[in-house]
């Protein structure tokens, strides 16, 4: 391969990573669903529900009725506990009598940064994996690589739902939140990659990068050798 192809396939490549870095910063959130105001404690009751994602990660956001409490000690995670539910693999999920959510196979603690995959039997923590997590006020934002949430086996839509929990309240003192009250929200059509436009997009800048950098290579050659 020569210098030339060798510098337009590199700009390429290039022109797909700036596009990507685009493409995941201009998405906006999708509005899942507000929850009512029928909890207790405000800093455990839902009240907005938001997801975005872009070509490598999916992100959450879990607005509340009241500040949320965080831990005394770094790093700043919820002090209560706040898990995300998802069916990515349609019928595959924990069907058992007493599931918290009957279908769900992957869940994700916004508390602990944990990532649990439903292995047919029982809930597996992936060690390997943590979610990003971010608390400002009434807001946690929770944030995993799509890889995490095994989103290339997924077939069709995604459905998601969220629990929190009092941190200490157990059995029939347990105080919770769940949001939808009932059945989940769902991310129709799965998540979607590039687009073959965005893809020759980015192949297009890729040469112009390629094509501007070739012209001013040869100006300063010719600059030089006079």
């Amino acid at each position: 391969m020569n210098r030339n192809r060798t510098l337009m396939l590199f700009f390429f490549v290039l022109g797909l990573s700036v596009l990507s870095t685009i493409y995941a910063d201009c998405l906006p959130l999708l509005h899942l669903g507000t929850d009512p105001d029928d909890v207790k404690y405000d800093r455990i009751d839902m009240k907005e529900l938001y997801c975005t994602t872009n070509t490598t990660h999916i992100t959450f956001l879990i607005t509340c009725y009241g500040e949320v409490k965080t831990r005394k000690k770094p790093p700043t995670l919820p002090r209560d506990e706040f898990r995300v539910y998802l069916d990515v693999v349609a019928g595959w999920g924990d069907n058992r009598r007493n599931a918290p959510l009957e279908g769900a196979d992957v869940i994700i603690e916004a508390h602990s940064q944990r990532v649990y995959w439903w292995n047919g039997k029982r809930w597996e923590r992936k060690k390997t994996l943590t979610a990003q997590v971010e608390v400002k006020g009434n807001n946690i934002t929770v944030t995993c690589q799509l890889s995490d949430i095994q989103f290339e086996e997924a077939s069709g839509d995604i459905r998601i739902c969220f629990i929190s929990k009092l941190k200490g309240s157990k059995g029939l003192k347990k105080v919770q939140d769940r949001a939808p009250d009932r059945g989940w929200y769902t991310l129709e059509g799965g998540i979607s990659g590039l687009t073959f436009l965005e893809i020759s997009a980015a192949g297009l800048l890729g040469l112009t990068l390629a094509s501007r950098v070739r012209k001013r290579c040869r100006r300063v050659l010719r600059d030089s050798e006079g």
